[in-house]
């Protein structure tokens, strides 16, 4: 369009473009590609995060932290969803106080973990690697997934369980864990009957 700009360095860069374009006699032709057909080019822009990959609604890690206060890092976060002042990113993020939950050496106390639900059978063997004696990991309420019976052991207290709203087709739980041997016994086998 040749127009003017809200970022300096972008019309910096849109000029010298255009200088090379006239010094060397170049001629270019725009064309508008509908979006339905210019796949490849939006392919990230149209790329929804998948339900098992989303932040946590707010006002449940609100219940979550009036219930366990103790709450210090968002391992499994990124600049635009992480619910703690800091966090842990996936990728490469300047505001993430490191990157890759599990390239780091998980502290005692303190972790937040809602990973994407491939993860937790990963989760859960780093919290025993780490020796972790308070965690609070929040899962889907799935009774026959692998991993329900690995958690059960770690249970520490009562789980919340987060209803499935209308926003939110899936009922969450959030468990307070630990790898120490005060557990709570109770809730394990009460959830084992269930």
């Amino acid at each position: 369009k040749q127009g003017g700009t809200a970022s300096p360095i972008l019309q910096e860069l849109a000029l010298e473009i255009e200088e090379l374009i006239s010094e060397n006699n170049i001629r270019i032709r725009c064309q508008h590609i509908p979006g339905v057909e210019n796949t490849k080019a939006d392919s990230l822009s149209r790329q929804e995060t998948p339900i098992y990959e989303q932040q946590i609604p707010i006002l449940w890690f609100k219940e979550i932290y009036r219930r366990w206060k103790d709450l210090k890092i968002d391992a499994f976060a990124a600049h635009h969803n992480h619910v703690l002042p800091t966090y842990w990113s996936r990728h490469k993020d300047p505001f993430a106080s490191a990157t890759d939950a599990f390239q780091q050496t998980w502290p005692k106390t303190g972790l937040f973990l809602n990973p994407p639900w491939k993860l937790i059978p990963r989760v859960i063997h780093k919290l025993k690697e780490d020796q972790v004696r308070s965690a609070v990991l929040v899962t889907p309420l799935w009774r026959t997934q692998v991993w329900w019976p690995m958690i059960l052991p770690l249970i520490k207290s009562k789980p919340m369980i987060l209803q499935k709203t209308q926003v939110n087709s899936i009922s969450l739980i959030a468990w307070k864990l630990s790898i120490t041997s005060d557990n709570n016994k109770g809730y394990q086998r009460k959830l084992r009957k269930s």
